[in-house]
């Protein structure tokens, strides 16, 4: 393989580099993960506000993305373990504030700290869950989901099922 067939971009190299990073996202992500109510809210700011922190890997060769990266910048000023449960939701939401009211980032979501159990949470009624995995749920009751990390809990009563995605909480020290 050529060595020079991958070039490291950013949001500032290409016009369309939204579009294409909606497209990878898309290719990557199992549809459920893409109903996530404040991602679906705070999506563009990862390009509005924090550009010099996304970055992509172009395939020079069929001009499309291979792999892309997002990260957000944020004000810490406690112990790392005292981060919350929020996970990528809150720091989502919590960089986007913060940035508003112009309060200086100390940390970046980017190297490993702690464990996060409830970062994302994806709900839908019984139809979404089916039309957006393939899936039947009969029944109430947790449902393996293909790629997801842990059960969905689907309840027939409520028709409603809900997906709580844990993650890693990430940081890099700003000097």
């Amino acid at each position: 393989m050529e060595t020079n067939r991958f070039k490291l971009i950013t949001p500032n190299d290409l016009d369309d580099y939204h579009k294409r990073a909606g497209e990878i996202t898309a290719a990557s992500w199992p549809e459920f993960m893409l109903h996530d109510p404040v991602a679906d809210e705070y999506w563009h700011e990862l390009f509005d506000r924090f550009s010099n922190y996304q970055f992509a890997l172009l395939d020079t060769e069929t001009n499309r993305m291979a792999a892309m990266a997002n990260s957000l910048p944020f004000c810490w000023n406690e112990n790392i373990s005292n981060l919350p449960e929020g996970g990528w939701d809150w720091v989502f939401v919590k960089a986007v504030e913060d940035h508003k009211n112009g309060i200086t980032p100390t940390i970046q979501s980017a190297i490993l700290i702690k464990p996060c159990h409830e970062a994302m949470t994806m709900r839908g009624t019984r139809s979404e869950w089916e039309s957006w995995t393939g899936l039947k749920f009969p029944q109430s009751g947790p449902y393996v989901i293909p790629g997801a990390l842990n059960p969905m809990e689907m309840d027939i009563e409520k028709d409603e099922g809900v997906y709580i995605e844990p993650n890693v909480w990430m940081v890099h020290e700003i000097s």
